[in-house]
């Protein structure tokens, strides 16, 4: 999957040539039609193919292009190979041009279908999955074990399992120092006290161990959790450096035993909805913003004004105006990246309200124009 530094690049290196995109849903609701994705894709290059032979004339002017477009389009159907009806994925992306294929593959979201061709690649639907680049750490916590995950691109991996240290050594009551003092009998520190205090040493360890490794995870812009005793992760949450204290979120209901299946299906919809809920508080701000003629724009025609004035920090689309306003879509991400702004799909209630209050675009700008007054 792209990064969005990789896509980026991508776009801008194929600016000024003929490429083919073609984006695949590979969600499938009907077992009876899980062909139907490369049905889609085979009557989309049959549908340029006929429109570019159509369009050679008399001289066969356009031949050159017809034969770069079936070239790019043997290199996407050989990439696609390998797939029989399943995908294994909820999307798939490819851009080939004729020299062959600059980027093809899954995506861990699910994608409109679309072929396409000519100058440049399609970009404005691949926002959607660069939302899956946010990381999200998630830690499992009690005294003696830490386990530390990390989801990302849709998949999680187990990066540490810390246990705290439990070798007691030799705790008989025998081995243990006693002072004599004027009430009678013995008294001294046991093996059970000495134990708890072992114990207490071993925990302290891991949770400092547990924070530097969550700490190093996170740093940058990903979400920190934590689940499992509550009074462990409570002492856990304070290893947190105060730079990612913001990013902290309210623990999960997970214990330190869970099955990885059970942790990424807990952790994938803590991520969606942390996505949604900072989704909405951008969103929110944008269009307050721009109703007070502040530092936020929302509507197709001052957004991409914005855009074309380089004034842009943060473009906001819904995934409705994507489809709805593909063209318009296109044209305000590639301005966006030309100005280095950050672009986000929404989805849930931001999308909602960019739709209903925003004709479902907006944007977060650098500066504000001032008018002079007359």
């Amino acid at each position: 999957m792209l990064s969005y530094k990789g896509l980026l690049e991508l776009d801008r290196a194929l600016r000024h040539e003929r490429a083919l995109t073609v984006y695949i849903d590979g969600t499938i609701h009907d077992p009876a039609a899980r062909y139907a994705w490369r049905k889609k894709m085979e009557h989309g290059l049959h549908e340029i193919r006929h429109h570019l032979q159509g369009s050679q004339g008399s001289q066969g002017s356009n031949r050159g292009e017809l034969e770069a477009f079936e070239r790019a389009a043997q290199s996407i159907a050989a990439e696609l190979g390998s797939f029989d009806a399943n995908l294994s994925a909820p999307g798939w992306v490819g851009f080939a041009t004729a020299g062959g294929i600059r980027h093809a593959g899954l995506v861990p979201v699910s994608m409109p279908d679309l072929v396409w061709w000519g100058p440049g690649i399609r970009v404005a639907p691949y926002v959607r999955a660069l939302k899956q680049e946010r990381p999200v750490i998630a830690a499992l916590v009690d005294s003696r074990r830490a386990r530390i995950f990390r989801y990302w691109r849709g998949e999680l991996e187990e990066e540490a399992d810390l246990r705290a240290d439990t070798f007691l050594g030799d705790l008989s009551d025998v081995s243990v120092s006693k002072r004599a003092n004027r009430h009678s009998g013995v008294r001294g520190i046991t093996a059970t006290d000495e134990a708890d205090r072992q114990l207490q040493v071993g925990l302290e360890r891991m949770l400092r161990m547990l924070g530097e490794r969550v700490s190093e995870l996170a740093d940058g812009d990903g979400w920190i959790v934590f689940a499992g005793t509550p009074e462990v992760v409570k002492a856990a949450e304070d290893q947190v450096p105060e730079r990612l204290r913001p990013r902290l979120l309210e623990a999960l209901s997970l214990q330190v035993t869970a099955s990885s299946a059970e942790v990424r299906a807990v952790v994938k919809e803590a991520a969606k909805a942390l996505r949604e809920s900072e989704q909405v508080q951008l969103v929110g701000a944008v269009i307050d913003a721009a109703r007070a003629n502040g530092k936020g724009v929302v509507g197709i025609e001052p957004t991409l004004k914005a855009l074309e004035e380089r004034r842009v920090e943060r473009l906001f689309l819904s995934r409705s105006f994507i489809a709805r306003r593909p063209e318009e879509a296109e044209r305000a991400v590639k301005a966006a990246f030309d100005q280095d702004a950050v672009v986000e799909a929404t989805s849930g209630a931001a999308a909602e309200r960019l739709e209903t209050e925003a004709e479902g675009i907006g944007a977060r700008l650098r500066f504000v124009v001032r008018q002079a007054a007359s």
